[in-house]
């Protein structure tokens, strides 16, 4: 997910239907790029205002509230929706 909608102008998202799986490198000798993200700020640019989640698994709303969390600037007043 990392860098899904950065440097653009997207200032919302819904996922529908949508379940988080967990990268496993275990099998992987060489990683080449970092991706997880860290914070919302990793996903999503300044700009962003809306998140809509609906019937998605409570792994990825639970990933997506650690993220939302972590971002120490410009989603204070983020808007989360949970649609169930």
């Amino acid at each position: 997910m990392n860098g899904l909608a950065y440097y653009s102008d997207v200032d919302e998202v819904t996922f529908v239907n949508c379940s988080f799986v967990e990268n496993d490198n275990s099998r992987t000798t060489m990683v080449v790029e970092k991706q997880e993200a860290d914070s919302l700020s990793d996903l999503f640019d300044k700009g962003f205002r809306t998140l809509n989640i609906k019937g998605c698994d409570e792994n990825l709303i639970h990933y997506l509230m650690q993220l939302h969390g972590a971002s120490t600037t410009y989603f204070d007043n983020l808007e989360i929706n949970i649609l169930d």
